[in-house]
């Protein structure tokens, strides 16, 4: 058998009432199992740490290894023994330390977002959790108390937390006992996986004495083989596609076993599931199955997860860990304009559609649909915008795409050599480009009086525009005119969408919406006008006016009050009209019309007889409600005599 090689390296500290040195230990190893112990200080044998790990272990497939911590001594009780690991090319999975109080932390160096909790198979997932967790969940058997005070557990704490940072290219543990009394034995059973070929250290360290125990074990290639492949990236809409690949690379048939992947809550299959699960009804040696799964993620993150093939004798074969990043675009609309307008007076407003999410918004839409008491008289067109709209955190978000017949493909086996990922980095990439040349190119196949039914609202009219592929972080606006046909509350809404779904095929739509309000005033506008139907007219004969009031407004207008003054040399007769005309003296009121609506005229005829010669002017005045002064009119006649200068 070979034999293994051990370093140990030894530096003076406090430990317990001693001060401690560093002593080589012994070798031995038996029935494929390799032990490894340390006994320190020499002159006093007051602890012993003892490894034993088996010498050859398949690649993928968990193991167990444990650590003896002896009291070697014969009356001294030692407190707070700190026991460190360091495990290079290892993943610890879990540790349990069996009686007493004590302490555990783990340090892992890859951290990940989303990162899902796996477990080799369902009885690991509940008996066994982290160091920190088991070790805080065992009995106090040695009915012990903590003789810590505050200020040294808080640099206890300190230390450990600065032992963490130290090395990120490995997995790091300690564990401290709390208590160990003369000839006592506490053991750390740990469980662990290693993802690569060859020899990996395991090295141990009294960190109070600081000699360290190194452990070489050799690990080998498994007699079953798992490759699980997914996608890099993926948008929130399309389908992530995973492939499995188990070979048998030893001699014998394993007979039939299963294989799981669990992806946590936020990554599930069509039926809701999140755990795949596919039987291996038998491999012949040399024989490859690939198994295929089509899944979806609830939300854009990072997710990971390692399928594990498990044989029926309890052997455990598991893939790498995979990564899959889910991005998405995320779209926000807005409408600027002013919240008043007037009718028949044009008004302009800004539709602006900014993409916040993480990915390009494909074949993009940009609608406004407004109320029918407003006209479109310019509808702009699509154009590059530095003004992003406000992040909004409740719209823009799609709805995942189905995953189509994904149970048939999870639990169908096909035969292959080998599989390819998705490289769906490049395709989104030419995608991209390949669209955003038409992004400033308005919809060819808009109307000019599209009619919402659904989306806008009942008895809206809309106009659309096509803003293509709309990456990440930029804005696209457009900018129309409109002028109110009626005075009110009208409603504007803006509907930003894109298309999500895979190659093409649209799966779900991307949507924001947003709506304001715009007041439209309408306001009244009356014009008087006075004609006389004959001019000149002689003396003696009659005088006819016509006099018209006209509301040129948007408005109704209220209490229209007509008066007229005849001049010199002008006599009343008679008067008719909208309402009844009266005359005191050379005063002429012609009564009062209660309601003038908008485009609504009154017309009125007064008759006067002509005295005296002159160039006479009639005045009329007029006031209502919507009239803040008197408005007054002047209409000239000529009056002649028909008599000769000698008579």
């Amino acid at each position: 058998m070979k034999c293994l090689q051990k370093t140990l390296i030894a530096s003076a500290a406090a430990f317990g009432l001693l001060v401690a040195g560093s002593e080589a230990s012994a070798q031995q190893q038996s029935q494929g199992q390799q032990q490894e112990s340390l006994t320190l200080p020499t002159d006093q044998e007051l602890i012993e740490l003892t490894v034993r790990s088996p010498e050859r272990i398949p690649v993928g497939q968990s193991y167990e290894y444990s650590i003896d911590v002896t009291n070697a001594s014969n009356n001294i009780v030692l407190h707070d023994v700190k026991i460190q690991q360091q495990a290079e090319g290892l993943e610890v999975q879990s540790a349990q330390i069996d009686g007493g109080n004590q302490k555990s932390t783990q340090q892992e160096s890859s951290t990940q977002s989303s990162e899902q909790n796996e477990s080799a198979s369902d009885s690991d997932s509940n008996q066994q959790g982290s160091p920190k967790q088991q070790a805080s969940n065992q009995p106090n058997e040695s009915g012990s108390t903590q003789r810590k005070n505050k200020n040294e557990d808080q640099k206890q704490s300190g230390r450990r937390n600065s032992q963490r940072q130290g090395n990120q290219d490995s997995a790091k543990s300690e564990w401290t006992l709390d208590q160990l009394k003369p000839g006592e034995t506490r053991t750390i059973t740990l469980k662990a996986v290693a993802d690569e070929e060859g020899k990996q250290g395991i090295c141990l360290a009294v960190s109070s004495y600081t000699p360290t125990l190194c452990l070489q074990t050799q690990f080998v290639k498994p007699e079953i083989e798992l490759v699980k492949s997914a996608p890099k990236k993926v948008g929130i809409c399309q389908i992530i596609h995973y492939e499995y690949e188990v070979t048998n690379t030893g001699s014998g048939n394993p007979g039939s076993f299963e294989i799981k992947d669990r992806l946590g809550s936020k990554v599930q299959t069509e039926s809701g599931d999140d755990t795949l699960r596919f039987t291996v009804d038998g491999l012949k040696p040399g024989e490859t199955r690939k198994f295929v799964a089509d899944v979806v993620a609830k939300e854009p993150g990072e997710y990971s997860s390692r399928a594990v093939a498990i044989q029926s004798n309890g052997n455990e074969t598991q893939s790498k860990k995979t990564k899959t990043r889910i991005v998405s675009p995320k779209l926000a609309v807005a409408i600027d304009g002013p919240a008043r307008a007037y009718v028949d007076r044009p008004v302009s407003f800004t539709v602006r559609v900014t993409n916040h999410g993480n990915a390009p918004a494909e074949d993009g839409q940009l609608k406004l649909a407004f109320a029918t008491g407003l006209e479109m008289t310019d509808s702009g067109s699509v154009e590059s915008s530095d003004k992003k709209v406000q992040r909004d955190s409740g719209s823009g978000q799609p709805t995942p795409a189905n995953t189509g017949d994904s149970n048939q493909q999870a639990s169908s086996t096909q035969q292959s050599n080998s599989g390819q990922e998705s490289d769906s980095d490049q395709n989104q990439s030419n995608n991209s480009s390949k669209q955003s040349d038409n992004s400033n190119s308005k919809d060819e196949s808009q109307e000019d009086n599209q009619h919402e039914q659904d989306s806008a609202g009942s008895n809206m009219d809309t106009r659309s525009w096509s803003f293509g592929t709309l990456k990440p972080g930029k804005t696209k606006q457009v900018t129309v005119t409109l002028h109110g046909t009626e005075g009110g509350r009208l409603n504007l809404k803006a509907i930003a969408t894109s298309k999500c779904g895979i190659d093409g095929e649209t799966m779900q739509d991307l949507r924001s919406v947003s709506s304001t309000p715009l007041e439209v005033i309408s306001l009244p506008a009356l014009l008087v006008t006075v004609v006389d139907m004959e001019d000149p007219v002689a003396v003696g004969n009659k005088v006819e006016y016509e006099i018209t009031v006209v509301n040129q407004g948007t408005a109704p207008d209220n209490n229209v009050n007509l008066t007229a003054k005849l001049p010199n040399g002008l006599k009343f007769v008679e008067g008719s009209g909208e309402t009844q005309v009266e005359s005191q003296g050379s005063n002429v009121s012609f009564g009062k019309v209660d309601r003038l609506n908008a485009g609504d005229r009154a017309t009125w005829t007064l008759v006067a007889q002509a005295e005296s010669a002159g160039d006479l002017r009639l005045k009329v005045d007029l006031d209502s409600e919507g009239l803040s002064s008197t408005a007054t009119t002047v209409e000239p006649t000529q009056l002649y005599s028909t008599q000769s200068a000698s008579g």
